[in-house]
């Protein structure tokens, strides 16, 4: 693998994880969709969204290690 492929995978790795798990979690609790509902329910849905995000992620990371992608 040369350099600039594992600088590519890593953008695209490190830019999954700030978008899935930062960005997309801020934009749902940002948007309308939630409005007039109890801050309880804006946590849980927060926190559900980061969890799959970061689950997946985790899970994609370990299946592309074991077909030795990354």
């Amino acid at each position: 693998m040369t350099w600039s492929t594992a600088f590519v995978r890593a953008v695209v790795i490190v830019a999954y994880f700030v978008l899935c798990t930062a960005w997309l979690p801020d934009r749902l609790l940002r948007t309308g969709m939630l409005t007039g509902a109890p801050p309880i329910v804006w946590g849980l849905v927060a926190s559900s969204v980061w969890a799959v995000a970061l689950g997946l992620g985790m899970w994609a990371l370990r299946r592309l290690q074991k077909r030795d992608t990354i």
